[in-house]
């Protein structure tokens, strides 16, 4: 038996929020031909005896899903399912139904995620994202009743955000009562219509200030039992995402759908699999790109990724291939029972650790 994470790649949405760059489009005209589409890649899973340990539907916005297709599509996945893996579905106040949960929870799901990013009003219309108060207020009843996981999404430092606004924020989460949460920093990524409004407006975001709030509300989430398990991934104890922590250690997972990533192990080690962004060509087929690592490429993806984490990585590979990195992160940088990992005062800037040690690793004779 092959065990893998499995994603799905759900590529549709009611509106486009101005921060993102996931592929996706407006509206769920296409969705009978995706999930025609998506029935028909799970046909063939990249070997025989594939099972899936774990599985994420994201997106996108799964919940624009209708429950009969969500149900079609559970039905499918279950066939490969292991009985303990763990099933998420990514949802939206504003599309989410008692008729989505129901089928989820006979479907084998188990953790709902709620895309919630804030509780304010003016800043949800601001981003271009059309959950409301009433929606919120509707997501929450149904959340009560929902008797698996609950995860919330909420990112820090929007446009028009404000200290006391974001604190508000993680109070109103913490009400919820999630296991889980997700804490985001904003990312400006190019070419969306947050980044040409902040080229036109570079004060549109709180910028530095942001970066406080962010260690704030960790200190807060802590304070009132979630654990900073990952960068940006808070969860009470038991409840951090399995399917997450595939992608951090590096254990291989299967993606479907447009713009889905796959990490498999190939004849020469590791694979990556992209699949085509745009929905018409991955509807037509479209075969996905293969990328095989180097292991110059491998080493810093098994770095990055495991660093995410506050377990960290074994000490063993590395204290040999960055020294100098090391030395210079002395202190911030700790190893016990094996293992390094950035003190949790220097977590928030695994980035700079990285560059660090990316450049060490350059140029070091085992990779040339």
């Amino acid at each position: 038996m092959t065990s893998l994470g499995l994603y799905v790649h759900v590529p549709f949405c009611r509106s486009k929020c101005d921060w993102c760059a996931f592929a996706s489009e407006v509206g769920a005209g296409r969705s009978e031909a995706w999930l025609e589409r998506i029935l028909h890649q799970l046909e063939t899973p990249p070997s025989h005896d594939s099972r899936w340990a774990t599985v994420y539907l994201g997106g996108g916005t799964p919940s624009l899903l209708s429950p009969e297709q969500l149900d079609r599509l559970l039905a499918k996945i279950g066939e490969r399912r292991l009985p303990e893996a763990e099933l998420t579905l990514e949802a939206n106040p504003e599309s989410l139904t008692a008729e989505h949960l129901a089928v989820l929870w006979q479907g084998g799901g188990t953790r709902l995620s709620l895309g919630i990013q804030t509780f304010q009003e003016a800043l949800l219309k601001r981003h271009g994202r059309p959950t409301r108060h009433r929606h919120l207020d509707h997501a929450r009843k149904l959340a009560e009743a929902w008797p698996g996981q609950l995860s919330l999404d909420l990112i820090c430092g929007l446009s028009g955000q404000t200290a006391q606004g974001q604190r508000r924020d993680l109070e109103r989460a913490l009400d919820w009562e999630p296991d889980h949460l997700s804490f985001y920093s904003l990312t400006v990524e190019p070419g969306t219509p947050l980044a040409a409004r902040e080229a036109r407006h570079p004060s549109v975001l709180p910028g530095d200030k942001g970066d406080s709030w962010w260690l704030e509300g960790r200190d807060f989430l802590e304070a009132h039992g979630y654990a900073a398990y990952e960068v940006s991934n808070f969860a009470r104890p038991g409840a951090e995402s399995r399917h997450n922590q595939r992608y951090w250690a590096l254990e291989p997972w299967w993606g479907v759908g447009p713009s889905a990533v796959s990490f498999l192990p190939s004849d020469r080690g590791w694979s990556y699999w992209t699949q085509t962004s745009a929905l018409t060509p991955w509807l037509e087929g479209t075969p996905p790109d293969r990328e095989i690592p180097t292991a110059l490429e491998l080493a810093k993806d098994r770095l990055l990724a495991g660093l995410r984490r506050r377990t960290g990585v074994a000490s063993a590979p590395w204290k040999p291939l960055l020294p100098e990195t090391l030395k210079a992160w002395e202190g911030r940088i700790l190893e016990q029972d094996g293992r390094l990992f950035l003190s949790r005062e220097t977590f928030p800037f695994l980035d700079a650790f990285l560059r660090q040690a990316f450049g060490e690793l350059d140029g070091r004779p085992e990779f040339r």
